[in-house]
């Protein structure tokens, strides 16, 4: 009979092992995707952050040459170039939205396509400004931005 009673123990013992062990994966899972999701989170609020930086700092340039000139005058912008209508940046940023040259993780590539469109009493400029990270084809985050400059005559 304590044979018996051994047995029981043991499975039932078991049993409670294999149910802990699964509980204890389920929430190593879980922590590891919502991490994995935060940090995502945490590079798209950034890409939001360098793009709003840039539509502000672009504001009323006319076209890419303007845009570069304003774009440099931002901390951490590097590598600014222009290529026809659009003007490429690097810009190095920190976690609380400013530039830290230590920080080599938070760098992201800025394009600014700048087009311009007369009316009768001012000219409309429109913005795109597309971020990426370094090595990456498909933006983080894309902002279409636009003013209007009214002509004084």
């Amino acid at each position: 009979m304590k044979r018996k009673g051994n047995t029981v123990f043991i499975v039932e013992l078991f049993i409670m092992f294999i149910i802990l062990l699964i509980v204890i994966v389920s929430i190593v899972t879980i922590s590891m995707k919502t991490r994995n999701q935060s940090e995502q989170a945490g590079q798209l609020t950034q890409a939001v952050v360098c793009a709003e930086n840039i539509a502000e700092v672009t504001k009323g340039a006319r076209n890419a040459n303007q845009a570069a000139g304003m774009i440099k005058k931002i901390d951490g912008a590097e590598k600014v170039k222009v290529t026809g209508d659009k003007t490429s940046v690097q810009i190095g940023l920190k976690s609380n939205g400013r530039y830290d040259e230590g920080d080599k993780d938070r760098v992201y590539d800025v394009t600014v396509k700048t087009e311009t469109e007369s009316g009768s009493s001012g000219i409309y400029i429109k913005e795109n400004i597309a971020v990426f990270v370094p090595g990456e084809k498909e933006a983080v985050y894309v902002l279409d931005s636009g003013s209007y400059v009214k002509e004084e005559k």
